[in-house]
């Protein structure tokens, strides 16, 4: 993106020195005026919109929507009944650049994000909680069903198998909750679920194993993006 910006230019952003950045004098002052001009156009965009018909786009993870978000949706809209919500579930690599391409307005995603331009708050804690039958036979793969490479549990998961003797776990990407729970109940594997999800699904006791993984969620918005409906949002779900 720095290349695309500066084949446009008349003088290179940034000095490369052995692969490290600095800014260039050209550099500074370039961003001084786009930074101003960023400014008012995000000015002149709060100015200009209506909060009588605004809608606020917000993107989240199953786990967000089905649990964590729900009554704190509800107690929103109740406070700001003008305001028009619509959620959409999406897995987190989705959600992240489904924000920078301006698809929602917030998104409840797996955090801590890092990324220049986009800003974020914690939302809430979590663990995904080992299910099925404990692994007896030395020698024998175990399978682990998981979601695909969109949602981030499936990077924890393979951490998880990385410290594992090699060869000893096969990851199966299985796509639903409830076909995970019938396929580790009888036998076939293990899997991490969302503590709330195996609650909520009612798994058998006898298959609930000691190991878990933490998760992080939060909350997250374009950075440099002006909107006085998206900072109500925040700063309400801060409260």
């Amino acid at each position: 993106m720095i290349k695309e910006l500066e084949s446009g230019l008349p003088a290179p952003l940034f000095n490369r020195d052995r692969g490290r950045l600095t800014v260039t004098t050209f550099g500074l002052s370039y961003y001084d005026e786009v930074s101003q001009l960023v400014t008012m156009a995000a000015n002149i965009e709060e100015k200009y919109q209506s909060d009588a018909s605004r809608t606020l786009r917000i993107g989240a993870l199953d786990i967000a929507a089905d649990y964590w978000l729900s009554d704190k949706l509800v107690a929103f809209q109740q406070a700001y009944p003008h305001y028009l919500l619509k959620v959409y579930r999406a897995f987190s690599r989705e959600l992240e650049s489904g924000l920078l391409e301006n698809r929602y307005d917030v998104i409840c995603s797996d955090g801590p994000l890092v990324h220049p331009e986009i800003e974020s708050q914690p939302a809430f804690n979590g663990h995904l909680q080992k299910v099925g039958f404990p692994e007896t036979a030395r020698g024998e793969t175990v399978r682990v069903y998981s979601f695909g490479h969109d949602c981030l549990y499936r990077a924890m998961i393979e951490a998880w198998i990385a410290d594992r003797p090699a060869g000893r776990y096969q990851i199966v990407d299985i796509e639903s909750y409830p076909l995970i729970k019938a396929l580790v109940t009888s036998g076939f594997g293990i899997s991490f679920v969302p503590q709330s999800i195996v609650a909520d699904l009612q798994f058998p006791q006898q298959i609930i194993g000691k190991d878990v993984i933490k998760t992080e969620s939060c909350f997250a918005w374009e950075r440099f993006r002006k909107d006085a409906a998206i900072a109500q949002l925040i700063t309400f779900m801060r409260a």
